[in-house]
């Protein structure tokens, strides 16, 4: 999974768990084989349109004191990425996790007008191996409906493609998922912790264990009102979500 994670919330946590029980089920799949890992961009090193390399390290920290594996890479387009995992992990099947207005993104022809095939040459490239986007739903900017991704249109010259990779089982929804938590704004978070203000209820949106991090390490400009209990980093991780 790809993300600025600035910070990571409680969302990114319900798309990983979601996934994970869908790719899970697929009969290619064997779970002990599973890896999962988050990848940072150094695309994204910006931070108020300064280079930040601390705001990113903060990222990676965070991500690490989840437990998970960080990926830092200088892919910009999702293909790219796919391409270069693909040859790691030959033999064996490969899940991604979008958000689903990124599909949005991944269907704008614009991005890939560096290559001679175009589109279908990145999704070839990207698409073609042995990999599946799996699509996490949001809350629509414009009704505040839910936005799944059977909701979803592309132009009407791509509807094909689209086809082709549901019918090949290249892409499909996620199905269970916490309707609860897809109010969370990542921006809305950092905001929160960066104006320094008494109301700290942005750690209700992270993980706890995110919260403490934050706290303990100052991540993100964070300045506490009182000092926070020590990080038992040697204790089993607890998501709390």
């Amino acid at each position: 999974m790809r993300g600025r994670f600035r910070p990571v919330t409680k969302v990114n946590i319900d798309m990983l768990r979601s996934a994970r029980e869908q790719f899970s089920a697929d009969e290619e799949v064997k779970k002990e084989n599973v890896r999962e890992i988050f990848e940072l961009t150094l695309q994204d090193l910006t931070s108020g349109g300064q280079i930040s390399d601390k705001d990113f390290v903060d990222r990676a920290e965070l991500l690490g004191a989840l437990g998970h594996t960080v990926m830092i890479s200088n892919y910009l387009r999702y293909y790219e990425m796919v391409d270069y995992l693909s040859e790691i992990s030959k033999g064996y099947k490969m899940g991604v996790i979008l958000g689903i207005y990124n599909i949005h993104n991944i269907f704008d022809e614009k991005y890939y007008t560096h290559l001679n095939g175009g589109l279908l040459e990145a999704f070839g490239k990207g698409f073609g191996r042995n990999a599946k986007l799996y699509i996490y739903p949001a809350i629509n900017y414009n009704n505040g409906e839910l936005y799944e991704f059977k909701d979803v249109i592309v132009p009407e010259h791509l509807k094909g493609l689209l086809q082709y990779m549901i019918d090949n089982d290249k892409i499909e929804g996620l199905k269970k998922f916490d309707y609860n938590l897809l109010n969370i704004s990542a921006d809305e978070v950092l905001a929160k912790i960066t104006r320094h203000e008494d109301d700290e209820t942005w750690d209700d949106d992270v993980p706890y264990r995110v919260a403490m991090a934050i706290k303990f390490m100052r991540l993100f400009g964070y300045t506490p009102k009182e000092e926070p209990e020590p990080l038992k980093l040697s204790k089993e991780i607890n998501y709390k979500v």
